[in-house]
């Protein structure tokens, strides 16, 4: 279920934009072994800000191993643009 649909239902809030940013980082000791890896890994770090009528109600912030994460991107008019994630190989 996307956000947009279940946010209204669980807090009274709809989501009516925000952005992404995806940043390639090495990971720390820590968050290298509780995603099954080391500190040496790749990883994929994405920071989200979630808006309601231009205020701030999600602010997110998610570690991924990089080698587990495949990102695509769509765009087609009247839409614009639009990424997704899925598992890797």
């Amino acid at each position: 279920m996307a956000e947009e649909e279940c946010c209204p239902r669980r807090c009274g809030v709809t989501v009516t934009s925000g952005h992404e940013r995806f940043t390639a980082v090495r990971l720390a000791p820590d968050e290298g072994r509780m995603l099954g890896g080391s500190s040496a890994d790749a990883g994929l770090v994405v920071e989200r800000v979630s808006l309601a009528d231009g205020v701030p109600v999600e602010l997110r912030r998610t570690v991924l191993a990089a080698g587990r994460v495949a990102v695509t991107a769509e765009f087609a008019v009247p839409d614009g643009y639009r990424l997704g994630c899925a598992a890797g190989p």
